[in-house]
């Protein structure tokens, strides 16, 4: 759901598959025409080029390393970028959307625990270049296939395989495409309520209190139900006779962090805050 105000000093619910097709509702809340929008950081890459970060594999640990940050004078400062370059504001805290991990189809043939497992799997991927660079750093061959095409995408063999969160993947019915889920961990994935920054701009102290207090509730709404499900689902799977495979994660992380050391798209990275990032899964 998403927000356009109808009248002054209102907020109108609007369902935003109506209004504005896939891919443009951040332009729709930069120009003002909704209020309020789901948003992750990395969306913004084109005009943040360090955002990318955001979407690279093992950035966080876990869920508090990624919510630490995201409370902290560093991250807010990521906030203000976003705001001052795209007049979109995310708002403080996050709001946690799944551990992901490879969901896959008959076609691979073999249990995945490697980076080497995954060379040639056609892994579904977002058409943005911090996602394509996301499955190249797991050892797949990242395919570009929107979100609403996955389902079928699975089906037809277009591609071998997915990742999202346990919950996402159950929701959309990714599960009843595939035949292995792979326990990456490889990306704590986190989004943001984000706010017009002039709609921002034009609240009082006390109204901003009220929306980022609102914002603080349905993040910390989401995540708790989404680690709920995580935690249930996992047997789940195993009872439906999945095949539930504990990688060699250390061989992901070592093999994901020395592709992004030659991977260009890195090189645009803000080090000195990746490095901070890093620094905080140990405080």
């Amino acid at each position: 759901m998403f927000y356009s105000p109808v009248n002054p000093g209102r907020f109108t619910v609007y369902d935003s598959a109506q209004l504005f097709p896939q891919g443009s509702n951040s332009d729709a809340l930069a120009q003002g025409q909704i209020d309020l929008e789901v948003t992750a950081v990395s969306t913004h890459e084109d005009m943040i080029p360090y955002a990318s970060m955001f979407t690279s594999a093992y950035i966080f640990e876990s869920v508090d390393h990624a919510q630490r940050f995201w409370s902290s004078p560093e991250g807010q400062r990521v906030m203000d970028d976003v705001a001052e370059a795209t007049n979109i504001r995310p708002l403080s805290g996050m709001m946690f959307y799944g551990t992901r991990q490879l969901s896959l189809t008959d076609a691979v043939d073999q249990e995945v625990r490697t980076p080497e497992d995954l060379e040639g799997v056609k892994l579904r991927m977002a058409n943005f270049p911090s996602w394509i660079a996301l499955g190249r750093a797991l050892g797949a061959d990242p395919t570009p296939v929107a979100f609403n095409e996955t389902y079928l995408a699975l089906q037809s063999g277009v591609v071998d395989g997915q990742d999202n969160g346990l919950t996402v993947s159950r929701a959309m019915g990714f599960h009843e495409q595939t035949s292995q889920l792979v326990l990456t961990d490889h990306l704590i994935w986190n989004l943001h309520f984000a706010i017009n920054e002039d709609r921002w701009q034009s609240l009082s102290d006390e109204q901003k209190g009220w929306v980022q207090g609102a914002a603080d509730a349905a993040h910390a709404c989401v995540t708790d139900r989404i680690l709920q499900g995580e935690e249930e689902l996992i047997e789940t799977y195993r009872s439906e006779g999945v095949t539930i495979v504990e990688p060699d994660k250390d061989a992901f992380i070592e093999h994901a962090r020395a592709f992004y050391e030659t991977e260009p798209l890195a090189q645009r990275w803000d080090r000195e805050l990746y490095d901070r990032v890093v620094e905080m899964a140990d405080e």
